[in-house]
C-alpha cells in the first residue's frame, strides 16, 4: 500500500495547520533579504489613512524602507507634487510588478529564397518524365540570416 496520492503528496500524517495552501499569498513573500522595501510598500499600499497614521506616530522605530515607503506613499498620494506619477510608478513596480513589453521588430524582414530542383525519373520508371516529381529546397537569403 502506498502512502502518496496520484500527484506524489503525502496522504497520512501531513496535514498542516497553515501554510501556503492555506496563504497563497505568502508563497511570494520568502525570502525577505533584498526586499524590504516593496514588503513595506505593500504592506502600507493595503493600509487605509488612519492605519498609516499610527505607523507614522511610531517614527524611530520604523525601518529606513519603512520610512522611505511612507514617504514614497505620501508622495504618490499628492497630486500636486511633480513627482507625483514617477512615485506612483515606482510604488507599482516594485509591488504589482512592471508590466510586460512586447517587443516590436521594426525592420522589414525579408522573405526566404525557394528554389525549386527537378529531379530526373526514378529508377524503373522509364524516360518519358511522367514519374518526375519536384523537389522543393528552402534555402535561406544570404542577406545575414
Amino acid at each position: 500500500m502506498s502512502d502518496r496520492d496520484a500527484h506524489g503528496r503525502f496522504t497520512e500524517g501531513n496535514h498542516p495547520i497553515t501554510g501556503f495552501h492555506t496563504n497563497p499569498e505568502r508563497r511570494n513573500r520568502f525570502p525577505t533579504r533584498g526586499r524590504a522595501f516593496q514588503l513595506a510598500a505593500g504592506k502600507y499600499l493595503d493600509m487605509n489613512d488612519e492605519q498609516i497614521r499610527t505607523e507614522l506616530d511610531k517614527g524611530d522605530t520604523l525601518s529606513q524602507a519603512q520610512q522611505l515607503a511612507l514617504q514614497t506613499i505620501a508622495v504618490a498620494k499628492d497630486v500636486n507634487n511633480p513627482a507625483h506619477l514617477s512615485a506612483l510608478m515606482a510604488l507599482l513596480d516594485r509591488t504589482e510588478g512592471k508590466p510586460t513589453v512586447m517587443e516590436v521588430e521594426t525592420g522589414q524582414v525579408e522573405p526566404p529564397v525557394i528554389n525549386v530542383q527537378f529531379v530526373g525519373p526514378r529508377n524503373g520508371e522509364g524516360e518519358s518524365g511522367a514519374g518526375t516529381r519536384p523537389q522543393l529546397g528552402l534555402n535561406q537569403s544570404e542577406s545575414g540570416e
